[in-house]
């Protein structure tokens, strides 16, 4: 879902266990944060139970978002995206059965 999303000049990967890691080049905070809550809508609205027909799944949609400059690790930039993300989205999505 997240890939077909991004340009070709960004970078998206898994980071632990249930987090993705974008790198979206050239783009500005304010750029960011539209793409990330315009991906958390289309999460929201896909058919997860398609996949999971069972589902009884609590999703949050955090952002954190870093300007990387020269010189940074890694680590630091994780460390500062994770201690400034903000909740945008949170949703359930149930079963039609558990829906009733």
């Amino acid at each position: 879902q997240v890939q077909r999303q991004i340009r070709i000049t960004d970078t998206c990967s898994r980071y632990g266990l249930n987090k993705i890691l974008l790198v979206l080049s050239n783009t500005t905070r304010k750029q960011a944060r539209a793409f990330c809550g315009k991906l958390g809508r289309q999460i929201k609205g896909e058919s997860i139970l398609a996949f999971m027909p069972e589902a009884n799944i609590c999703f949050t949609v955090g952002v954190g978002i870093v300007e990387a400059q020269r010189g940074n690790t890694i680590d630091n930039i994780l460390t500062v995206a994770e201690a400034t993300q903000e909740k945008m989205y949170e949703f359930r999505v149930c079963s039609e059965q558990e829906e009733t």
